[in-house]
């Protein structure tokens, strides 16, 4: 799914943008085959398994997997980076894959962001989109389910907002945006999702989450 210009504007003012049903239903399930193949399994397998991961836990792209693959350099998420960077001149900096899981302890709020510093050079100012932060979450995120929370450029932390989505919906976010996982306080469920990190090929990526 294309972004739209209001979309892009609206990651611009607000410092992300949430784009529900991203991946079409086939390019899901075929992501989210390979995710509980090489990273972590299903809930009920999770718990069949005695809350243990027998999976490779292969967390780094590239995968050995099509389904994987395709949607971290997803065209259509490459031209919404190029668009909100400004060139075509960018660099895929980050692939990877993250696993909640009901009835695991994840800790609760901690707000944060992901840029970090390691040159001597001056920091950026907060709306320099130089490295954009793209959350894919291959399933359902229901209210309860440690959703990620979102904090509008501008407001505070009580402006948090909750990024409850269907599977196969992503949220694209400046390193610069406040943000936090929340606690999970349902009894069943997990949250699969893939961060995707582009820059531009002059501005190296130099931190992360």
């Amino acid at each position: 799914m294309k972004l739209t210009d209001r979309q892009i504007n609206l990651f611009r003012e607000q410092g992300y943008v949430t784009v529900e049903n991203f991946l079409t239903e086939e390019e899901r399930a075929s992501a989210l085959d390979g995710f509980f193949h090489f990273f972590s399994p299903a809930f009920n397998d999770f718990v069949a398994n005695g809350r243990t991961n027998s999976t490779p836990q292969q967390a780094i792209f590239p995968w050995d997997h099509s389904g994987l693959n395709h949607i971290n350099t997803h065209p259509d998420l490459i031209d919404a980076a190029e668009r909100i960077l400004g060139t075509r001149e960018i660099r895929l900096c980050e692939g990877a894959l993250g696993m909640k899981y009901a009835g695991e302890d994840y800790g609760g709020f901690l707000y944060h962001i992901d840029y970090g510093n390691n040159t001597l050079g001056p920091i950026p100012e907060p709306d320099d989109f130089m490295h954009i932060q793209c959350l894919y979450l291959l399933d359902d995120v229901e209210p309860g389910m440690g959703p990620i929370m979102m904090v509008p450029s501008g407001k505070t932390e009580k402006h948090a907002v909750p990024i409850t989505v269907p599977g196969g919906s992503v949220c694209l976010y400046s390193i610069f945006t406040l943000h936090s996982p929340s606690p999970w306080t349902i009894d069943k469920g997990h949250r699969p999702a893939m961060w995707a990190n582009f820059c531009r090929k002059d501005r190296p990526w130099d931190g992360g989450r």
